[in-house]
């Protein structure tokens, strides 16, 4: 099938779905945004999948979203004991991330898969430890990473914790390719839930997850004390890095307050901005006062030195157990 075969099949198929048909018919006119959302499906590798928010089967949308679960979903099922290990489920503060976990979590208890689903904005590196620690058989995070604020993505997490490896993604990318649009089922939350396939993410794996980070610390009981400025840059490190701080000895901080926001206002990517934010946190300093931040999906937490030059330190590893 072609672009445009591809595009009417979507009119057609989603014909109930009168936000999805009104954004389409608003494209009708325009062959190239047409072509371009619907040449191809939305790639997925070893990093998942990610792309702009709209509809299309070459964008980030709920039904490449509910696609891409059912093909999890189907490589999962393929081993009995990997559907009652589950998946664990975390999200950031972009746009539709919540929206996305929902789905993801409601199309694998609608296949038998018991689903762990964070309640709050979670970092990857939480992700990946709840993985190890609950057993899962696999982790779902939706993040678009260091990407702009009009994308979004699908990360997938092997059982130990880690991004999965090329082997993995090409045989999740096979099940994948033999869904149809239009085929993945949700199954109701209040009925998952019932039947016990959803359960939230124990709180005390957030606690542990901390702990563990803090036992990992190089000097432990540093005599002199640091004085910290941190931002979240409005992502998912606010509760868990200031959380950590606190109970570290010999560290006293002052959090830029930005709340989680899906568009990361001062920020024009993500990740790569860090060192800009940092520089003008910089302004804000006292003597000896060592500003810090952390990108939005908070895979790492950084400072800069009041020279100006930065230096990027890794509190904790995903493969923590």
């Amino acid at each position: 099938m072609g672009y445009r075969d591809n595009y009417q099949a979507w009119l057609r198929d989603f014909a109930a779905d009168a936000q999805a048909v009104a954004e389409l018919k608003a494209i009708e006119g325009d062959e190239k945004e047409i072509e371009d959302r619907f040449y191809r499906n939305l790639s997925f590798g070893t990093a998942g999948m990610r792309g702009v928010l709209a509809m299309g089967m070459n964008r980030m949308n709920v039904y490449t979203v509910r696609r891409a679960t059912q093909g999890l979903s189907d490589f999962l099922s393929a081993n009995e004991e990997s559907r009652r290990r589950g998946v664990v489920i975390a999200y950031d503060s972009r746009r539709m991330s919540r929206e996305f976990a929902e789905e993801t979590a409601l199309v694998l208890c609608a296949n038998g898969v018991h689903v762990f689903l964070f309640d709050a904005l979670r970092p990857v590196p939480i992700l990946s430890y709840a993985v190890r620690h609950l057993h899962a058989a696999a982790g779902v995070v939706i993040t678009a990473s260091h990407n702009p604020a009009q994308y979004n993505g699908y990360k997938v997490y092997g059982s130990d914790g880690c991004q999965i490896t090329q082997e993995a993604a090409e045989s999740i990318t096979d099940c994948i390719e033999k869904v149809p649009y239009g085929a993945p089922q949700s199954m109701p939350e209040a009925e998952s839930r019932a039947a016990g396939l959803l359960r939230d993410v124990p709180e005390e794996i957030v606690d542990r997850f901390l702990e563990k980070t803090l036992s990992c610390r190089v000097a432990p009981e540093a005599e002199a004390p640091l004085h910290l400025i941190y931002t979240p840059l409005h992502g998912t490190g606010l509760e868990p890095v200031t959380k950590t701080f606190r109970r570290m000895k010999g560290i006293q901080f002052t959090c830029v307050t930005e709340p989680p926001m899906d568009i990361f206002p001062p920020v024009q990517s993500p990740t790569r901005s860090c060192g800009r934010l940092c520089a003008a946190v910089l302004s804000w300093r006292k003597k000896k006062t060592r500003p810090c931040s952390s990108p939005p999906t908070r895979t790492a937490t950084g400072w800069a030195w009041p020279s100006g030059k930065r230096t990027g330190a890794t509190l904790c590893s995903p493969a923590t157990k």
